[in-house]
């Protein structure tokens, strides 16, 4: 998204609408100097942000970010997500964003590659804990039993 042609695409687009930066800015909720931040190529805009401008300039993202051609097919996953985050509202999409980045930095595996249940590393169906690494199992002593 640094490239020039996105920021290029993004006054144009304001321009077609007969929108001035101004005025972007005030529909998007933020300033002037951080909208003009994106129309210079200064900054590129997080992930709501970017669907904020999208939706306000009434262009999809593709569009605006200057990808031709036919999208791949997406997994059902992948296609859900897409539909759910289509249908929020902006302020819902800031807190999308956020548990996104949460989601993508939290180890969600234990160290065999199997998917923790959840953020507790519990199992939602059991309330059992996941198994310890050998390496954290505490020894007993010789002749006791469990």
């Amino acid at each position: 998204m640094s490239d020039v042609g996105w920021s290029e695409r993004l006054r144009a687009r304001a321009r077609e609408l007969d929108l001035a930066d101004a005025e972007v800015a005030r529909r998007l909720g933020m300033s002037q100097g951080r909208y003009q931040n994106y129309v210079a190529g200064r900054r590129e805009p997080d992930l709501a942000t970017l669907l904020r401008i999208c939706s306000v300039l009434q262009i999809t993202p593709n569009d605006l970010l200057g990808i031709d051609g036919e999208v791949p097919a997406q997994d059902t996953t992948s296609r859900s997500i897409a539909a759910s985050l289509a249908a929020m509202g902006s302020a819902k999409l800031g807190l999308a964003a956020t548990l996104l980045r949460a989601l993508a930095s939290h180890d969600l595996h234990d160290t065999d590659g199997e998917a923790r249940g959840g953020f507790n590393g519990g199992s939602r169906k059991t309330g059992t804990s996941p198994a310890r690494p050998a390496s954290m199992k505490k020894s007993r002593r010789p002749g006791t039993t469990a």
